[in-house]
């Protein structure tokens, strides 16, 4: 028998945001760097990517207490090694759907779609080894108990 899992709700007085993706500062000058941040976004979904100041404003404002706010990586952030494996894996697939999609097997937006993840995760790569970007930023902020 399969065990169930329930989501459990985080306690209320509590929050604990894990692997954010903050953006260094001073980025927009150079056309690389924000090609590849482009690109990067795209693949990890990101849409808006504030600042930490803005998480701790909208946290203080809801009357939580910053315990902490940095890189939570114990290796510095860097996350490009482990992008780097499943790019192995991405390009192997690549071919294989190329194959697929060729003869009618599968849809053609498969194809797409692997193209945009194998360009975006050389992006990553690049970017994170630059150290244009962290996506294991954490903020952990606790709500004081009322007396």
């Amino acid at each position: 028998m399969q065990e169930r899992r329930t989501h459990q709700r985080p306690h209320p007085s509590r929050t604990d945001k894990q692997g954010c993706t903050v953006w260094r500062a001073g980025l927009a000058e150079d056309p690389h760097h924000r090609h590849l941040l482009r690109e990067v976004k795209a693949v990890i979904g990101a849409v808006h990517t504030p600042d930490p100041e803005e998480y701790h404003a909208a946290l203080k404002e809801a009357g939580f207490e910053l315990i902490f706010s940095g890189e939570a990586s114990v290796d510095g952030g860097h996350q490009w090694p482990l992008v780097m494996r499943a790019d192995d894996f991405y390009q192997t697939f690549k071919g294989i759907v190329d194959f697929l999609t060729q003869y009618g097997v599968i849809p053609y937006h498969f194809k797409t779609l692997l193209e945009r993840l194998v360009e975006g995760g050389q992006s990553f790569v690049d970017a994170d080894k630059l150290g244009l970007f962290t996506t294991s930023w954490q903020i952990i902020a606790q709500k004081p108990l009322k007396a």
